[in-house]
């Protein structure tokens, strides 16, 4: 196994808006090693209205719907995209230069499931024209592998290609494993990761070993050479990998703004004021 570097384990925060809304939440500041580009992780639960129209800018919002959903959660923005999100599904609002976008089931009996990831973007697209989109579960490549199922959800493993594209490079694995089930995952040099325990108990082995329980994370990082770590499930359990290509730029946040300059938190700001992120329909 070559070399990557393996933060401390992490128990996410409890965090609740409104009465529909719950989730474990893991912020970058809270993590020991450097997990850029991601800033924010919710393993959430949704069961009401809770995110009406509201803005973003500077960073993606995604969000990644678990197979186990019930109904599904409408997404409205400012660009003129509606999509309907349901179990399995993943969903990417490339925030840029500014989007006001809504996401709430509009019907009873949703019981919604996923993760919500907010994930920086380079100076380069700080400014790019905002889009949505959405990749059905059944695109999402699957593979089978020693008590392994492994939906390659973004970016590409063991020779699966996810048809997401992306506006930087980035991987998203969805894993359920058996008791004992291994997978060993890349870990590109200059790539940070978060291994997020969503049920069960997972053993991660790299420079150094830990054992996630749900509710937990750990982050990891390849700063010299291409690396790799592997994951060893203790009893059945369900992991999600986010890697990426880290970001060399200082991270600033204002509310639901994040850029790497006071002045562009400003301008964002003073966009938004002065109505140039646009009203959703």
């Amino acid at each position: 196994m070559t070399y990557t570097k393996i933060g401390e384990v992490v128990c996410g925060e409890q965090a609740t808006v409104g009465t529909g809304f719950s989730a474990t939440r893991f912020r970058h500041t809270g993590f020991t090693t450097n997990v850029s580009p991601f800033v924010l992780v919710d393993h959430y639960h949704m069961r009401a209205r809770t995110f009406g129209p509201h803005p973003h800018a500077g960073f993606s919002s995604v969000t990644l719907a678990f197979e186990d959903c019930v109904g599904e959660v409408v997404s409205r923005d400012s660009v003129g995209h509606k999509a309907s999100i349901r179990a399995g599904d993943l969903h990417w609002t490339l925030a840029g230069s500014g989007i006001v976008h809504s996401q709430e089931p509009e019907a009873e009996g949703v019981s919604f499931h996923g993760l919500q990831i907010f994930v920086n973007l380079p100076e380069r697209l700080k400014l790019a024209r905002p889009a949505s989109w959405l990749l059905p579960a059944d695109r999402i490549p699957t593979m089978q592998e020693r008590g392994a199922i492994v939906r390659v959800v973004a970016g590409s493993y063991k020779g699966l290609q996810s048809p997401a594209e992306l506006p930087q490079p980035l991987t998203v694995l969805d894993a359920g494993l058996a008791p004992d089930a291994t997978l060993v995952v890349p870990l590109p040099k200059d790539w940070n990761a978060i291994v997020i325990a969503i049920s069960g108990t997972t053993m991660i082995d790299a420079s150094a070993e830990c054992t996630l329980a749900a509710g937990e994370a750990v982050s990891l990082s390849s700063t010299q050479v291409d690396g790799d770590f592997q994951l060893r499930a203790l009893d059945r359990a369900r992991v999600v990998v986010l890697a990426a290509a880290a970001i060399q730029e200082p991270v600033m946040e204002h509310g639901p703004f994040i850029g790497n300059a006071q002045d562009q938190l400003a301008l964002y700001e003073a966009c938004f004021r002065r109505g140039e992120f646009g009203a959703i329909a």
